[in-house]
């Protein structure tokens, strides 16, 4: 049921005048580079970064049916603001200038859609937004499959031998791409024609810097560290100290689906075969 408290705005903060930092919110699906990106920008004196639905405050699943995101979001970012960092348990950083937190708005439950959503941490007191994604979802796919049946989900060394995925195409259930279930035609079809539409339109309205997987992180995960700190208006000689993080699943599609064959044969013809080819 939604919250009956007034959505109130409120100022951007700054630094320089000795309050809290400012926030930043990152938007992601899971499997598209978010770690090594938050572990480059925790490593900066200047930033404190972290996932804010983390077990260490309260329960993660606590918030993905609230809808009093204002309220709830006020409070838990003044705990966070007192905590050491999720990513390098670093004390907390009262004199950083930006707080960046992670989002992932496809959870079951969590409780509007993404605009709605983008607009009540707006009220919350988030001041800027970036978004990241990854344009081959089915390599996110694979890689959520590997993950789950590796018990790995991050890693400082890449994997020595390709997973064998298989990808039923009867049955396809994408939490994190918010896909609740259906054959993988309608999955391929949900994500272009519904996911992605509504995501590049709500995060165009909120002003986010927009990123790729593919483009900023894949081949060189700087590339990204350094758009969002010209974004936050960071000083343009700060370098991240780490990342922390190599790539898993290097090989081809074909090398990692068992039944890559049967899965070519069915996206035939379809807008969604050239996915099989990167």
């Amino acid at each position: 049921m939604r919250s009956q408290h007034p959505v109130s705005e409120v100022p951007a903060r700054s630094s320089d005048s000795g309050e809290s930092p400012d926030i930043c919110m990152l938007v992601h699906p899971g499997r598209v580079g978010s770690t090594v990106l938050a572990y480059s920008l925790a490593s900066l004196p200047a930033i404190m970064a972290g996932e804010v639905h983390n077990a260490s405050i309260y329960p993660a699943g606590n918030w993905w049916e609230r809808w009093d995101y204002v309220e709830h979001f006020r409070w838990l970012f003044r705990q966070r603001l007192t905590l050491p960092q999720p990513y390098t348990e670093a004390p907390a950083r009262p004199d950083a200038r930006w707080y960046v937190f992670e989002y992932k708005p496809f959870h079951t439950g969590c409780g509007a859609p993404l605009a709605e959503a983008l607009e009540r941490f707006r009220a919350a007191g988030v001041t800027r937004f970036i978004g990241l994604t990854r344009q081959n979802i089915i390599r996110r796919y694979v890689s959520f499959r590997t993950a789950v049946l590796r018990g790995v989900w991050h890693s400082h060394e890449t994997a020595k031998q390709p997973p064998a995925i298989f990808l039923d195409l009867g049955h396809v259930m994408d939490v994190d791409g918010g896909f609740t279930g259906g054959t993988a035609l309608q999955w391929l079809d949900h994500h272009f024609e519904v996911v992605r539409p509504q995501w590049e339109s709500a995060m165009a309205a909120a002003g986010a810097l927009q990123l790729s997987y593919e483009r900023d992180i894949e081949q060189d995960p700087h590339v990204a560290f350094h758009k969002v700190r010209d974004f936050l208006g960071l000083d343009s000689d700060l370098q991240p100290a780490r990342h922390d993080q190599s790539r898993q699943n290097v090989w081809p599609l074909r090398e990692m689906i068992s039944n890559f064959d049967e899965v070519q044969q069915a996206l035939a013809g379809t807008p969604h075969a050239a996915l099989l080819e990167d």
